[in-house]
Formats: structure tokens, C-alpha cells, sequence
């Protein structure tokens, strides 16, 4: 009795693979497009909210570095807290 090491399984890898092959068409390939709305390219535009941000934590840094920053602790426990029990 003659046993197939691979057995069917491997005949039909094979076969798949060369289905893929023969119906590969590389013009039927389609690219993803997005298209911004006028209303949403114009918020960008306005938002000035991340330099703003860039500013208060460039502010910040230099405070640090300085040593003249003070932290409000009881400030930060209690937003802590607000957040963790959910009251914020």
C-alpha cells in the first residue's frame, strides 16, 4: 500500500494557488480614496487649537525647567477623584 506523504490537503493548496495565479488581474485592482468636505478643511484651517496647546506646554517646560512651577495638589486630587468616580 502506497500512502501520499502530503496527502489531499496538499493537492489542494496547490490547486488554490494556482487559481489565485491564472485570476490574478492586476487591473482589476481598486485604491481606497477620501475626499475632505469644503466645511472640514475649513475647520482645520480655523482650528488654532493645537497651537495653542504647543504654546501652554512649550510655557509649561520652561516653568519646569526653572523650577517655578507649582502644582496645586489638592486641585489635582480632587480632578482625580471626579474622573475615577465619574463626575467629571
Amino acid at each position: 500500500m502506497k500512502i501520499n506523504p502530503l496527502g489531499s490537503a496538499g493537492n489542494l493548496y496547490q490547486k488554490r494557488m494556482d487559481h489565485y495565479r491564472t485570476n490574478d488581474n492586476p487591473t482589476s485592482k481598486q485604491t481606497d480614496k477620501v475626499e475632505i468636505s469644503k466645511e472640514a478643511q475649513q475647520m482645520q484651517q480655523k482650528s488654532d487649537f493645537s497651537t495653542q496647546r504647543k504654546d501652554k506646554v512649550e510655557e509649561l517646560k520652561k516653568q519646569i525647567e526653572a523650577g517655578e512651577y507649582k502644582m496645586d495638589t489638592k486641585e489635582t486630587a480632587r480632578k482625580f477623584y471626579e474622573y475615577w468616580n465619574g463626575k467629571a
